[in-house]
């Protein structure tokens, strides 16, 4: 198996045509069938795709020194519980972090 790092280059080259900023906007669901990148052999979950696998052994691997895409899905080191929501990685959704702002009227009482 390769290395996480190396993981997330192969899905930037594989995926991405070789941009790595695209990541920020992928959306995850696309794997739901990708034997290598998606969840191989397992119920498919987007915040458990090896993909985040990868993506938080890099993110959270000098913190959690025993993390690993073998043991990434297992215990609290689960997706949902490092991802809850998908607030770091999710469908897109354009209002999702800056709604429509809406005038208020002040009540005098």
């Amino acid at each position: 198996m390769m290395a996480p790092i190396e993981f997330i280059f192969s899905f930037a080259k594989d995926i991405l045509d070789g941009d790595i900023t695209r990541l920020a906007t992928f959306p995850l669901g696309n794997l739901r069938n990708d034997e290598i990148y998606g969840c191989p052999d397992r119920k498919f979950d987007s915040d458990d795709t090896e993909l985040m696998r990868a993506i938080y052994c890099v993110v959270f691997g000098e913190t959690w020194k025993n993390l690993s895409m073998e043991n990434a899905g297992c215990g609290k080191l689960w997706g949902d519980t490092l991802n809850t929501y998908n607030t770091l990685f999710s469908p897109p959704w354009k209002e999702k972090f800056t709604p429509p702002c809406k005038e208020q009227k002040s009540s005098k009482i």
